[in-house]
């Protein structure tokens, strides 16, 4: 059941955001900032990487721009999202890109209790689970949760080779065939994969399995407001149409040209300074709600995996990218005054907060005689958090870089606007190092370790078991 609920402002509701970079001024923090000089001198730079993402926007090279697209192909998949919701589970099977943002959504979306409501108190949507890793104590803990023959799978790969994904699929579709039988056990797999090759596509091919492709033109990672990425969120019932509308207001803003204008292109500008002219190493991204903590691992793996490149288009060494550590909600941002305000110096904060908090509740004043609680009479319990201005504060006095993302409140169109904010972020700052974002060599040199592994240890089992025939045969023969 989604948390958000439609509010009369919203058909005519602008984006309202504010991206401040004031906390890198040279003039705020002195010398760990970035000058108005060093942004002037960048300018030229900053218009070719706007115009570059253009070109590759009008040539269809990058899907995730293609957000009118999307909202259509939402549109037509009414029987699919009607077929789950009839189910009592949902889960969706996958790694990283193929999973990250769909969970994030529905994290940062649906009740927090979601699972453990009951079906009624769910408006009738199934309960949504993920399963992002082949653990074998995760995916036995995952199906002892279920009835298996009241589930609906989807499973999500990209390239559709992922090791993990594909033995998955082998696992738990053996066990609904012999449950419910090989055509009934079909309607219960939904595949998101490439729509023409792969591994997985022939499985669904060959099963009868329903194919909900993920474009070739949107990599695993921007995958995130495409159908495939969308679709637990739907299943779910949250408003996916606003959040493509949140995204596309945002890249309404992102077609300017003028850095100071264009939020992802500013944004894009003050990171490249941070980390080229001050090696930051590190982003400490900050939320403020713990509700968005899965969206920060999204943002983690879209980061890294876009920008740490070691070499870049021209062929030369690239000195690109930055680790990302996630701090999320209240527990990491009091736990982590300390790293925030006197860590190491190769690092910059970026706070991610909201105007409004839902469901606030307030103090009550049951213990008002005491001198330490009369203070709180009249607050609630969103103004005892936290307070990121007052740790804003104690950076400024210690001359640490951050900037901040404030938003009105966490609902659909603004979540919407954050994702495509940070996809076109990445994809200008790509730019501005001369590197393909959409690329990830090691990642695939290592899958084509980990294949040839396999495949070693499948070829020593084979030969240790004709080694053991000959020897029971010979035995038999001495007989």
């Amino acid at each position: 059941m989604a948390r958000t609920k439609k509010t009369p402002r919203e058909k005519s509701e602008p984006l309202i955001w504010n991206y401040d970079f004031s906390g890198t001024s040279s003039e705020l923090i002195g010398d760990a900032g970035i000058s108005e000089s060093a942004l002037t001198d960048l300018s030229a730079r900053l218009l070719t990487a706007h115009q570059q993402v253009q070109t590759m926007r009008s040539r269809k090279v990058l899907g995730f721009l293609d957000l009118t697209s999307e909202q259509t192909r939402l549109k037509n998949m009414a029987t699919e999202i009607r077929r789950a919701k009839e189910c009592d589970n949902f889960v969706q099977i996958g790694s990283s890109g193929s999973l990250l943002g769909s969970k994030g959504i529905c994290s940062a979306l649906l009740h927090p209790g979601h699972n453990a409501l009951s079906k009624k108190d769910r408006n009738g949507f199934p309960r949504i689970f993920f399963l992002d890793s082949p653990e074998p104590l995760q995916l036995r803990s995952l199906l002892n949760q279920i009835d298996l023959g009241k589930t609906l799978f989807h499973f999500v790969s990209k390239t559709g080779e992922s090791a993990d994904t594909l033995a998955t699929l082998s696992y738990i579709y053996r066990k609904v065939e012999k449950k419910k039988g090989a055509k009934k056990a079909a309607r219960q797999f939904i595949i998101s994969t490439d729509p023409k090759r792969g591994t997985l596509f022939e499985i669904s091919e060959e099963k009868g399995f329903t194919l909900l492709p993920i474009p070739t033109s949107i990599g695993a990672r921007f995958s995130t407001l495409s159908v495939p990425g969308l679709f637990p969120a739907s299943v779910g019932g949250i408003r996916t149409t606003r959040l493509l509308e949140g995204a596309q207001a945002m890249d309404q803003l992102c077609l300017s040209d003028d850095w100071r204008i264009n939020p992802a292109l500013k944004g894009a500008a003050y990171q490249y300074l941070m980390s080229t002219t001050h090696e930051t190493l590190t982003q400490l991204l900050a939320l403020s709600t713990a509700s968005l903590g899965d969206i920060g691992f999204w943002y983690r793996h879209l980061w890294t995996e876009s920008l740490c490149k070691s070499i870049d288009r021209s062929g030369n060494a690239a000195t690109s990218g930055q680790a990302v550590a996630i701090l999320s909600g209240p527990r990491d941002l009091i736990g982590n005054v300390q790293l925030l305000m006197e860590g190491p110096r190769s690092q910059m904060t970026t706070f991610v907060t909201f105007d409004e908090i839902q469901d606030d509740i307030g103090v009550p004043s049951t213990f008002e005689d005491q001198a330490d609680l009369h203070i709180m009479k009249g607050c609630t319990f969103s103004t005892l958090l936290p307070q990121v201005q007052a740790i804003e504060i104690g950076m400024q006095r210690e001359h640490r870089p951050y900037c901040t993302l404030r938003l009105p409140r966490l609902d659909e169109f603004h979540l919407g606007a954050l994702i495509h904010l940070f996809h076109l972020q990445t994809a200008y700052i790509a730019e501005l190092f001369n590197i393909n974002a959409y690329d990830q060599p090691s990642a695939e040199l290592i899958k084509g370790y980990g294949r040839a592994l396999l495949s070693a240890k499948n070829k020593q089992r084979e030969t240790e078991n004709s080694h053991r025939q000959r020897i029971h045969e010979d035995s038999l023969s001495a007989v």
